[in-house]
């Protein structure tokens, strides 16, 4: 694991952050490090996906009450419901809250 790596997996088992940017602008590091360190991250296992999530968890993603995902681009016209852009969430994994809890 990298420094720039294990910076990450500091700040966010301590719930600082909640976005790429809080991300950058506190550790100072690019978007193509960051992109790079997830990646590593990912593939040892300290986050995952929230698709990963969802499916380890059983559970599924959200449906809009108006019944048509993705309807508009703020919010639902047809219900009111927000859609939230969930594509590039992660989660943190047990293996990083083990090993970095604070």
């Amino acid at each position: 694991m990298t420094n720039i790596e294990r910076k990450i997996v500091e700040f966010l088992v301590t719930g600082k952050t909640y976005s790429d940017e809080a991300i950058m602008k506190n550790i100072g590091i690019t978007e193509e490090e960051l992109q790079k360190a997830f990646d590593n991250l990912l593939a040892e296992g300290y986050i995952e996906t929230y698709e990963d999530y969802l499916q380890r968890m059983g559970g599924e993603e959200e449906e809009h009450s108006c019944g048509v995902d993705g309807c508009c681009g703020g919010g639902c016209s047809g219900c009111g419901t927000p859609i939230t852009d969930k594509k590039n969430v992660k989660v943190i994994t047990a293996k990083a809250l083990i090993e970095f809890e604070l």
